[in-house]
């Protein structure tokens, strides 16, 4: 009896400390109950990197991009959420490089245009035709 108890208490414990990352997610957003426990774990911020990719990737699937992958652990899920967010950042920061450096060029331009451009008034008498 006591080696039973012993095995239970063991089994029990390593369920316990089993690294949360390492968990499967349910590729059925409806038994995402399931995983619960493991994602109580996780700091907010890995939690919403879990909830983000699999938005992402369900979301996707809806707009006809495939599926997200059968048998994705919770490490790959944040793993691959951080990716995209560096490289989603990364994107972002070079789209406001080109558009910073358009705006620079057209100022540019603007003050070339105007140092050229010199506008004259003449006052031209009436004259009588006869």
């Amino acid at each position: 009896m006591t080696i039973t108890r012993t095995w239970t208490l063991a089994l029990l414990c390593l369920a316990a400390c089993r690294n949360p990352r390492s968990t499967k997610i349910p590729p059925d957003l409806a038994d995402i109950g399931k995983i619960q426990s493991s994602l109580d774990k996780l700091d907010s911020a890995d939690r919403r990197r879990v909830a983000t990719y699999e938005m992402r990737a369900h979301m996707g699937a809806i707009f006809g991009n495939n599926p997200p992958p059968a048998g994705v652990t919770i490490g790959e899920a944040i793993d691959s959420q951080k990716s995209f967010e560096l490289a989603e950042a990364a994107k972002e920061a070079q789209e406001k490089r080109v558009a910073a450096e358009a705006g620079a060029k057209q100022a540019i331009e603007r003050r070339a245009l105007d140092s050229s451009v010199t506008v004259g008034l003449l006052k031209v008498a009436p004259t009588t035709v006869g």
